[in-house]
């Protein structure tokens, strides 16, 4: 039995809400699940994100593939970092010590990201609206004049 973990739906229409689970790669994305792990909210500022590390990784080396979304929730909680270090084989502080290295490293990015956004957003309102701005006709009438 081939097993996957991603996400099942539970919120209503309009209000995504996920389970993280482990489930068989043949059931429906809403079915029985073997094992829940955690919960992912997309809707609230910032996302909410609840993983159960240790029985994530221990889904992992059992051999439960994540799909890409997962992947990808993984590698924001340093989870998926921490399951590739514990493969290769390296000892547990070294191991604590590159995934805050990661950690930290995307909390600057998402910062940089939030930084930027808002700055785009700035200058956005700052800008006059198209029908605030002055005609053709006004500015070559304040030329010649």
């Amino acid at each position: 039995m081939a097993l996957k973990i991603r996400l099942t739906r539970i919120g209503s229409r309009h209000r995504p809400f996920f389970r993280l689970v482990v489930v068989d790669s043949r059931a429906r994305r809403d079915g029985r699940s073997v094992s829940i792990l955690g919960y992912y909210n997309p809707l609230a500022q910032p996302h909410q994100l609840k993983i159960h590390q240790e029985a994530v990784l221990d889904w992992l080396s059992k051999g439960a593939q994540p799909t890409e979304t997962v992947r990808s929730l993984l590698k924001q909680t340093g989870v998926w970092k921490r399951y590739q270090l514990q493969k290769e084989g390296k000892p547990a502080e070294e191991i604590e010590q590159q995934v805050a290295q990661t950690l930290e490293k995307m909390k600057a990015r998402v910062e940089a990201d939030v930084a930027s956004a808002a700055a785009k957003k700035a200058a956005r309102t700052t800008q006059p609206a198209p029908s605030e701005a002055p005609s053709q006709d006004e500015t070559s009438e304040a030329a010649s004049a």
